[in-house]
């Protein structure tokens, strides 16, 4: 065969494999971590490969709202979410969030948290707090940690009572110290797990996000952590909302 035949051969090889199937998310704007509105490339060896959002998990996460810290308020600021469906403070723990204000989806003023969570009428409303927590009380905080998180689930359910609750667990970090580490979020995570499921409501569960953002060495995958080991990237966010919808079908 003539040489400039293998070469073309293997250039259209090449071309051909470097394709990898992505999802989208309708409004997810351009950003620099987010190119031209696609969800981030992800590795072959990921369980989601091939996974496209639909459009019933679109509708499914329009109809939902998240609340959390900085570590939610990342759906936004990488374009996955609107403020609409985000209600998150940056640096709180779970006994402060539900002493901020947040603003009206009209612009006309600021309400508390659960004032904002009922005028958004949400199906589902996802939790994810903890993290400063952990850093700022270690183990001695874990009790007053999960009474406080009772509280809010108690409190969302006394005024939106239809609305379904899903806690997600602490997400784990890649550089750990004294003050935050795997295995002081394990602990917390565990206790949370073990509050959710004395609950015993059906409208009420524990989702650990761990077997997806996890390494084998139990730390945060390198691809999914920010320089500071604790804040997520893109690829974190969209596999979080995959393992979210994935749960939900």
């Amino acid at each position: 065969m003539p040489k400039k035949c293998v070469v073309l051969i293997i250039l259209l090889f090449l071309c051909g494999c470097s394709s990898i199937p992505q999802g989208t998310i309708s409004g997810v704007e351009e950003s620099e971590s987010l190119p031209d509105a696609t969800l981030p490339e992800i590795e072959l060896t990921e369980t989601y490969i091939n996974y496209t959002f639909s459009e019933s998990d679109e509708l499914f996460l329009s109809e939902s709202v998240f609340v959390g810290d900085s570590i939610i308020r990342g759906l936004i600021d990488n374009g996955f979410l609107s403020d609409e469906n985000v209600l998150a403070w940056g640096g709180v723990t779970v006994g402060e969030i539900m002493e901020r204000m947040f603003p009206l989806p009209t612009g006309d003023g600021e309400v508390d948290l659960l004032t904002a969570i009922v005028n958004r009428k949400p199906e589902n409303v996802f939790i994810l707090l903890g993290t400063n927590n952990a850093a700022l009380y270690g183990q001695d905080g874990i009790g007053a940690f999960t009474e406080d998180y009772l509280r809010l689930i108690s409190l969302i359910k006394t005024y939106s009572s239809e609305t379904a609750i899903t806690v997600l667990s602490i997400t784990p970090v890649n550089i750990e110290n004294e003050r935050l580490n795997n295995e002081l979020i394990g602990e917390y995570n565990n206790a949370l797990d073990a509050a959710v499921a004395e609950l015993r409501d059906e409208n009420v569960r524990f989702l650990s996000l761990d077997e997806e953002l996890k390494n084998s060495l139990g730390l945060l995958k390198t691809r999914y952590g920010q320089n500071d080991g604790v804040h997520l990237t893109a690829q974190a966010y969209r596999t979080i909302l995959w393992t979210i919808c994935d749960s939900n079908n």
